[in-house]
């Protein structure tokens, strides 16, 4: 805030009075006058440093805590218009629309003649285009952006950006913007999208991811020199069951058939190390034996299946995740495969875990924080856990049918997934 500057006129020759009880009350408002002129001289200086922070410096999340502060201490006062049609303005920047929308339905309901509640019910952007439909636009350009329709999501952008001013951004999407550039090894526009995020939502959970990612990014010619010159000996790991899933999956342990295989069809012997070579005349027996199963007992992958992702952001949730396990599950070793199944659908494994019942309580105390703190860039909408064995897996690859598997799984496990 800015100081208030001092009257040098009283200051002179004061000196003596200031040490008195007198001249310590004389500046104190104890009178209904005095107290008139000092509540004034408060809610100037609060409008004005909300009006400075919010078109000036563009610091909305500071500027939004001047108006409840002039809310909280002057409710019916007609000065609550100004903090209401700023508060209308900075909700919108941060993306909260039902705050925006909020405000603006306040300074209808209390100023429904002011000069404010005109400026933002005129035929401009208020009304031409509502709190709602510019966020809906955002949002097909954050999906695009997910989808890997980078130029046509970032030219969509461009044109938003233009109508509704270059301040309306959210986390989410200068976070994924940044990973494009990165991508594309912009990395000037990705440290700039990263610093924007930074300084405009210090707060959110992104901006320690941000920070992580600007010292990554500002290092990437010091690492990459640094990898190509480092001469690394693989050292000698533990007995650790890794699945090549290039190789038909070892039987499971206890089957349970999704429906009887047919009378008259004789069932494929049992999978080996060596490959299945599948005759035109012998399909229907290779599917046979190849049915899914669930025992409780089955080592599981915890599987993060993706929807309408780019393959550069199921990259960045598997680092997501490789930091997190790090850090929560340190006494797990986990190996991370990511597949395509198809353009829509691809799948993050992670694991193995060593039966169903460690693979369900990974889910459980894993799920509920994913959207705040490993994914928080990532909408929900996007992904969803699962858990899959070797063997069920093999399956799934062969016939790449991940929904058949899904409504095995369901069938299996009715209270967990549903």
């Amino acid at each position: 805030d800015v100081a208030p500057q001092r009257d040098t006129k009283t200051d002179k020759g004061n000196g003596a009075q200031a040490a008195t009880l007198e001249g310590l009350l004389e500046n104190i408002p104890t009178t209904p006058a005095k107290l008139f002129k000092s509540n004034t001289a408060i809610q100037q200086a609060i409008l004005e440093n909300q009006k400075i922070l919010s078109v000036n410096l563009a610091n909305y999340p500071p500027a939004i805590g001047y108006y409840y502060d002039y809310k909280r201490r002057y409710p019916g006062d007609s000065g609550l218009r100004k903090a209401l049609f700023y508060a209308h303005y900075d909700f919108k920047q941060i993306g909260n629309v039902e705050r925006a929308d909020s405000a603006l339905r306040a300074l209808q309901q209390q100023f429904p003649l002011a000069v404010e509640t005109k400026q933002l019910t005129q035929k401009n952007i208020s009304v031409t285009d509502s709190s709602k439909d510019i966020a809906a636009n955002y949002a097909t350009i954050y999906n695009n952006l997910l989808a890997g329709k980078f130029e046509e999501a970032l030219a969509a952008k461009k044109q938003a950006d233009a109508k509704y001013g270059n301040h309306f951004w959210t986390p989410q999407l200068l976070y994924i913007e940044s990973i494009y550039y990165v991508k594309k090894e912009q990395d000037a526009q990705a440290l700039e999208t990263l610093r924007t995020l930074v300084s405009k939502f210090p707060t959110h959970a992104l901006a320690t991811k941000a920070n992580t990612m600007i010292d990554v990014v500002s290092r990437r010619k010091d690492i990459v020199n640094y990898l190509t010159q480092l001469q690394v000996e693989k050292p000698v790991e533990e007995n650790t069951p890794i699945v090549d899933f290039s190789q038909p999956a070892p039987a499971p342990k206890t089957t349970t058939p999704v429906a009887a295989a047919p009378a008259v069809v004789k069932p494929a012997p049992t999978p080996t190390t060596a490959p299945i070579v599948v005759k035109k005349d012998t399909v229907v027996a290779v599917k046979v034996a190849k049915q899914f199963s669930y025992a409780i007992t089955d080592s599981q992958y915890i599987a993060i299946v993706l929807t309408n992702v780019d393959p550069v952001y199921v990259n960045e949730t598997k680092n997501a995740f490789i930091r997190f396990n790090r850090e929560r599950f340190y006494n797990q070793k986990f190996n991370y495969i990511a597949t395509a199944l198809s353009d829509t659908v691809q799948i993050l494994l992670m694991g193995p875990l060593p039966d169903a019942v460690k693979a369900l309580d990974y889910i459980e105390r894993t799920q509920p924080i994913t959207q705040g703190r490993i994914l928080p860039w990532l909408t929900a909408d996007k992904y969803y856990f699962s858990m899959v064995s070797p063997w069920n897996w093999a399956i799934v690859q062969q016939e790449k049918n991940w929904a058949a598997y899904r409504e095995f799984l369901k069938k299996s496990v009715p209270e967990k997934f549903k």
